[in-house]
């Protein structure tokens, strides 16, 4: 995948959109990712992530009851709509 390509083929069809809360969602998503990819792209580049990298037992904790509840329930998961409706409430 060509970067440039696929940035300038977004831009195009951005240009093309009118709804107000697809463009606030896609800025706060904005908002979000950058400063975190700026975090990433200050690693070394030999640096792999996965190998270096280990989950507190407190997080393991977490992941296992949010694995478990969805197993437990998993109907009980938000739509697309709900997301959304979140996003625009904060």
């Amino acid at each position: 995948m060509d970067l440039l390509i696929e940035k300038s083929l977004f831009l195009k069809r951005f240009e093309q959109v009118t709804d107000v809360d697809l463009i606030v969602t896609l800025n706060k998503l904005l908002e979000y990712a950058l400063p975190r990819q700026k975090k990433t792209d200050e690693l070394p580049d030999n640096e792999d992530m996965s190998d270096n990298y280990e989950l507190s037992d407190e997080h393991k904790k977490i992941l296992d009851e949010r694995l478990l509840s969805y197993r437990k329930n998993p109907e009980n998961l938000l739509s697309w709509n709900e997301v959304k409706k979140r996003i625009r409430t904060k």
